[in-house]
């Protein structure tokens, strides 16, 4: 009988969690846009690439790294927002910062904030401003009004940094939020999930795909705030998309033999009711290790060994 008891209260309970899972509230995960909307972000990119290819008994080591990091803060105003919920927006870049090195050591550190040379080509960028028109979904569907911003950095030291900050490539880069569901699926509640399969980024020395599995970890309603939170780990995959149909062609990816660690994940928190996101981040890392014996390898001495790694950290956050 209390075997019995015990069957039912279990059964109970687990009937009520499940209850009050499919009751869950329910969200529209999306960037609501409203006119006159006015943020500021601060969008940082980091990137680096590693080389090592070690042969002990040839006595040589050869190494290689370069590593870059960019930081843009910009206000974003909302000028319009039409009946499908794309915003045109003012961006207007107020603070860059930019360094660059090799094994070599830095070969560029400009910030705008402390430097007192500000008429070279990146400190040109201040001030300057672009509009773009982005969907609900985080993506940027049209860059205009640039030209002023890329006449103003066509000269002076500096300028081939400062032309890329305002390249098509890179701008949409900036704005895009690559962490939100397609429209039809955007209706979602915590524990929620989706996916997407996508090319790894650009520049990485062994391109492959992604999947891309993303899940509402939090749906905090209020009377003046919705906040949505949504974490996104990644895994290499043979499926393949419309946006991964085809990788770049890799020297380095006929040759085999590498055995490789990745690290792909991100987040992405947002208030629903105003638009504004709060912080969104995507990292990957990813370590390729090809391991070699040489027939004439003295054998007191390791193997040859070659490495490689590439890391790419891109961050978006409001400072206001």
């Amino acid at each position: 009988m209390k075997a019995f008891k015990l069957f039912i209260s279990i059964t109970m309970i687990s009937s009520f969690l499940l209850f009050c899972n499919s009751c869950a509230p329910e969200a529209n995960i999306a960037l609501n846009f409203a006119n006159n909307q006015s943020n500021t972000y601060q969008q940082s990119i980091y990137a680096r690439k590693d080389y090592l290819f070690d042969r002990p008994t040839a006595g040589s080591k050869k190494v290689k790294m370069n590593e870059s990091k960019i930081d843009v803060t910009f206000d974003q105003i909302v000028t319009s927002v039409d009946e499908n919920g794309t915003a045109t927006a003012d961006i207007t870049i107020k603070a860059v910062k930019f360094m660059a090195k090799d094994q070599e050591g830095v070969s560029l550190d400009y910030d705008s904030v402390k430097s007192q040379d500000n008429k070279n080509a990146l400190g040109k960028l201040i001030g300057q401003t672009y509009t773009i028109k982005i969907s609900s979904t985080g993506k940027v569907t049209k860059i205009v009004n640039v030209a002023k911003a890329r006449n103003a950095v066509k000269r002076g030291n500096f300028n081939a940094q400062a032309k890329s900050l305002v390249s098509d490539k890179v701008i949409k880069e900036r704005h895009n939020v690559l962490a939100l569901p397609d429209p039809e699926k955007s209706m979602l509640k915590k524990g929620d999930q989706w996916s997407r399969v996508v090319l790894s980024p650009p520049g990485m020395l062994i391109p492959k795909r992604y999947e891309k599995v993303y899940t509402v970890t939090n749906i905090d309603s209020g009377k003046d705030i919705a906040i949505a939170a949504v974490n996104m780990k990644a895994m290499p995959t043979s499926k393949t998309s419309a946006e991964a149909a085809t990788t770049e062609f890799s020297p380095m990816a006929m040759m085999g033999g590498f055995d490789s660690v990745d690290k792909y994940e991100g987040k992405f928190v947002t208030n629903l009711k105003t638009g504004k996101i709060i912080d969104y981040y995507e990292n990957i890392k990813v370590e390729y290790v090809a391991i070699q014996q040489p027939p004439d390898q003295d054998p007191d001495k390791g193997p040859d060994t070659l490495k490689l790694g590439f890391t790419k950290n891109i961050s978006l956050k409001a400072v206001n």
